[in-house]
């Protein structure tokens, strides 16, 4: 699981659930206390076709995607994970800060898997 880096005052991880699926799992991790929300993390469907898929809110620009904001949930996926952000007691600006700290923390995991990889693999870069 890929967790948010911000975690509003109030709110701690009260439950992660693991649901096998058959092109990978999904994860639901679910934050109790004041601002309690739920953040569901899915592989992507790869899809060689068009696709068109309909949603509902505003678009929101992100470090590396585009997100769809409604009044209670952020819809986005980055580094082909669907991330799905819901809460109905947060407001929309507070989901999207939430949201901005995941798409922060997969980019630095991809920069510190790619760094492993370079370091584990001296020729990888004609070195």
């Amino acid at each position: 699981p890929i967790y948010p880096m911000y975690i509003p005052e109030g709110t701690y991880l009260d439950d992660e659930k693991i649901v096998d699926l058959d092109n990978g799992s999904r994860i639901i991790l679910t934050f109790a206390g004041d601002n309690s929300y739920m953040l569901v993390e899915e592989v992507s469907a790869v899809s060689n076709d068009i696709e068109i898929i309909p949603t509902s809110g505003d678009l929101d620009l992100f470090a590396d995607t585009v997100a769809v904001v409604s009044d209670n949930s952020v819809t986005w996926t980055s580094s082909r994970i669907d991330y799905y952000l819901v809460s109905d007691v947060l407001s929309s600006e507070e989901l999207i800060t939430i949201a901005s700290s995941v798409i922060v923390l997969s980019s630095a995991s991809l920069i510190f898997l790619y760094a492993n990889f370079i370091i584990s693999t001296p020729n990888a870069c004609g070195v």
